[in-house]
This record gives C-alpha cells, structure tokens and sequence, in this order.
C-alpha cells in the first residue's frame, strides 16, 4: 500500500535526506555534522551517522 504525504516549504530542511547542488545549496539554518563518504570522493558528504551506517554495510 502506498501513501501519499504532502510538503510545505517549511518542510524542505528537515529530515534525514537533504539535496544539496548547485541550485540546491546547503541552508544556513541546517546543522549537521558532514563527513566525507570516502577519500576517493572527497567531494560528497554524509551526515556522521549515515556514513557510520554506510561504512557497517560494506
């Protein structure tokens, strides 16, 4: 069964998953601690406890 949910703007900064790009840049009022995912991509950043999960997966 799936369902629906609906967002406000108010919405857009919270939660686990954040879209970060060049037209999605990084609020000021979001606080987290970002680490990168691994040194060959240096670029890309999780949030700590994401990336401890992601690092147990593998």
């Amino acid at each position: 069964m799936m369902n629906t949910i609906t967002l406000t703007e108010k919405d857009i900064y919270t939660g686990p998953l954040v879209l970060v790009d060049a037209d999605h840049p990084v609020d000021a009022s979001y606080e987290t601690k970002l680490v990168s995912v691994e040194s060959d991509y240096a670029d890309i950043f999780l949030n700590q406890k994401a990336a401890t999960v992601l690092a147990n997966i593998f």
